[in-house]
């Protein structure tokens, strides 16, 4: 019954003190939101691989962020996620697409995206640094395992190199960004 209620404000996109905030930690959906959405994760959309809590007497949380093994164009075989355009997570489960219709939740994700976005626009070289921190694991890893260019499910490509994978990670979540802004 709590459930049900917390989705019946949801699918009605009701923001008031009777809705959504009654039953959910709406920070923690507009934090889980954008990093999903952002990464254009497919195991993102309530079907697997989403976690979320309640502390007794408390609200619903959205967390932690886990599994992110077919996101960022990490995919070949899911259209909707593989290019850096286009709304993903809203389109794929009537919660998000609910609340993404909400002016409210509108909001609450515009306040939240404007410093977020400037802090990833610094995304590309946090990933150089540690594809610098993983250098000599990775070349160990591919001495061990020589797929570097082979195609392993589900890459969406095959650079032939450690530094091209890096490359073209950083292209696509660039262009996602920029999409997104």
């Amino acid at each position: 019954n709590w459930v049900q209620s917390l989705e019946n404000a949801i699918m009605r996109g009701d923001f008031g003190t009777t809705g959504v905030p009654q039953w959910l930690d709406v920070d923690s959906m507009v934090s889980y939101y954008l990093v999903q959405e952002l990464l254009k994760n497919k195991d993102a959309a309530m079907g697997s691989s989403v976690y979320l809590y309640k502390d007794r007497g408390g609200l619903l949380k959205m967390g932690p962020l886990w599994d992110f093994d077919i996101s960022a164009g990490n995919i070949d075989f899911y259209p909707p996620a593989m290019q850096p355009e286009g709304w993903y997570l809203r389109t794929q489960t009537a919660w998000f697409e609910s609340l993404a219709n909400s002016p409210a939740f509108q909001e609450r994700l515009k306040l939240r995206w404007g410093p977020f976005r400037d802090s990833i626009r610094d995304l590309g070289t946090y990933i150089d640094g540690q594809a610098a921190t993983l250098d000599a694991s990775q070349r160990t890893n591919f001495q061990r395992w020589p797929i570097l260019n082979t195609y392993v499910w589900p890459n969406q490509v095959v650079t032939g190199s450690y530094s091209g994978e890096v490359a073209w990670l950083n292209d696509w979540l660039n262009q996602r960004v920029v999409w997104m802004a």
